[in-house]
């Protein structure tokens, strides 16, 4: 792999933004907000986009221009102006468009793609440690860093225990603050690892051979495992497939995976007295009678039933309510047809598949907007994900990196 440098300081700024996102934990400003401390940085993209006279409109950027339409729309409608953490949800939108438009500039060239990958390896590795130090709890590292980002205190409480105090299931809440985010991070890790199977597959290197980037996707299948959240196991299938399918590998390298990322599971679930996947084992069959189902299925009908008096529009960000009554959507598609009506569905529909759909008929040239669109469309059914200021920026440089990259990133060694 090259070893030459972005000329420019363009590539730096996405790159420090990008591990800021992941390592450096948000301020409390209150109880109910957190400001990170890469909103420092995207005004700088923003100066920069404007002196370098650089834009780009895409499907992408026309959704975004669209929801952000919508959304000031309902929050006149509902009056909820006057909430300045209501307008948040105004600059998120806004936020994605700088940020997408930034990588877009930075990733347009070849060598900063190259150079890109190299650093995000750094910054996985660095990840895989964090998260295996957290599972065992290591030099008593979830009391001094990982609690720190657990805002609400909620799993890291119950890490390795039940309701009684006794030991159960450890789900590695990681650097996003619980188990579920952590494990949509991982798996935009395993689709960039992915996407640099593909590369190396296209590069004429045989498909049997095993690399380090093969072990980079058994490492990150393995920590999304023991985050032990069901939909990114269930993501987690459909990209591995659909990754191998790209990629074009041998029946016996993917046999030698699967293999491996066994034995690690069954070594680490020893290490731990058994409990590491007693969460996602002792998960029922039947949905009804899975807690965690259910209470989401209560928070949909509730969500659901008040929409219909609200179709169109629907009753805004209100984050006063949201707040007052503890809801937890989990479930994207939900969540913005009870703020947004039809319309910000319409939108947020757009953002997600809009991209894919104008690709339709050259799937093959961008592998990574495959692995994206299944990775966002397919946890927004039990998460929120782009609700998420942090993923804000993931999905940003991750549909950035999808377009430019097509199917032909540098893989010179």
């Amino acid at each position: 792999m090259s070893s030459a440098m972005p000329a420019m300081g363009d590539a730096w700024l996405l790159l420090v933004t990008f591990a800021i996102t992941l390592f450096v934990p948000d301020v409390a400003i209150s109880e109910s907000l957190h400001i990170g401390w890469e909103e420092l940085l995207i005004p700088l993209m923003l100066i920069r986009l404007m002196w370098k006279r650089f834009y780009t409109m895409d499907i992408l950027v026309a959704s975004l221009g669209y929801l952000l339409l919508v959304i000031l729309l309902s929050i006149m409608k509902n009056g909820q102006y006057t909430d300045v953490r209501n307008l948040f949800e105004l600059y998120k939108v806004i936020k994605l468009g700088v940020l997408y438009v930034f990588a877009c500039f930075v990733l347009k060239e070849p060598l900063n793609r190259t150079w890109l990958y190299r650093m995000m390896v750094g910054l996985f590795v660095a990840l895989f440690l964090v998260n295996l130090l957290h599972l065992f709890n290591a030099f008593g590292i979830n009391e001094w860093l990982i609690a720190r980002y657990d805002y609400d205190g909620r799993d890291i409480a119950f890490f390795g225990l039940n309701s009684l105090g006794q030991p159960d299931a450890r789900r590695i809440i990681g650097t996003m603050g619980n188990p579920n985010d952590n494990a949509i991070l991982l798996l935009f890790f395993l689709a960039c690892f992915f996407l640099r199977a593909v590369d190396l597959s296209k590069s004429g290197i045989k498909t049997i051979a095993f690399s380090w980037n093969d072990l980079f996707i058994v490492f990150c299948a393995l920590l999304i495992a023991l985050c032990q959240s069901r939909t990114g196991i269930a993501v987690l299938l459909l990209v591995f497939i659909t990754g191998i399918y790209y990629a074009r590998w041998h029946r016996k390298k993917v046999v030698l995976v699967v293999l491996l990322l066994g034995a690690l599971l069954a070594l680490v679930n020893f290490l731990v007295d058994h409990h590491a996947l007693t969460y996602v084992t002792n998960t029922s069959m039947r949905m009804a009678e899975n807690n965690s189902f259910s209470a989401r299925l209560k928070v949909w009908k509730e969500l659901l039933g008040m929409w219909l008096s609200q179709p169109l529009l629907g009753y805004g960000p209100n984050k006063e309510f949201i707040y007052a009554n503890n809801i937890y959507p989990e479930n994207e598609y939900i969540f913005y047809l009870w703020r947004y009506g039809l319309l910000g569905l319409a939108g947020y529909g757009a953002l997600l598949f809009g991209k894919i759909a104008v690709a339709r008929k050259r799937l093959s040239e961008f592998p990574l907007l495959v692995f994206m669109t299944l990775l966002l469309s397919f946890t927004a059914l039990t998460n929120n994900p782009l609700t998420n200021p942090k993923f804000v920026v993931i999905f940003a440089l991750g549909w950035a990196w999808a377009t430019a990259n097509k199917h032909s990133q540098s893989v010179s060694t």
